[in-house]
């Protein structure tokens, strides 16, 4: 998976209170518009079975994705950030099923407080 400077990539994991599914959060490491991108997989919750396939029920079942994504090398500064350019374009060696394991879409930092026993 493409790497990159700048920004918080925000992982964090949490069991569903089932114990069937598994989620987990990636932030979208400051570059903003590929969190919205279906395709992308920054700026989601990914749900995932215990055995680390698409959770049935996810709201993009049956869908994969673009085989290539753009990839931006964001500004430290957050406005510059909004509208980088593209740098390269990265090529999944599979299909892209970042859509089929989305839950949910569009997050910046999507950390969740710790929790203690």
């Amino acid at each position: 998976m493409p790497t990159g400077k700048g920004g918080r990539p925000a992982p964090r994991s949490l069991f569903s209170p089932d114990g069937k599914t598994l989620f987990l959060t990636v932030g979208d490491r400051q570059r903003f518009t590929p969190a919205q991108d279906p395709d992308q997989p920054v700026g989601k919750i990914l749900r995932l079975t215990l055995d680390g396939k698409p959770a049935p029920g996810n709201p993009w079942a049956g869908k994969v994705g673009a085989r290539s994504i753009p990839l931006i090398d964001p500004a430290t500064d957050t406005e510059a950030a909004k509208t980088a350019p593209f740098v390269s374009t990265y090529t999944f060696p599979g299909p892209n099923l970042t859509p089929v394991r989305t839950w949910s879409t569009g997050h910046r930092t999507p950390l969740w407080p710790r929790l203690r026993s």
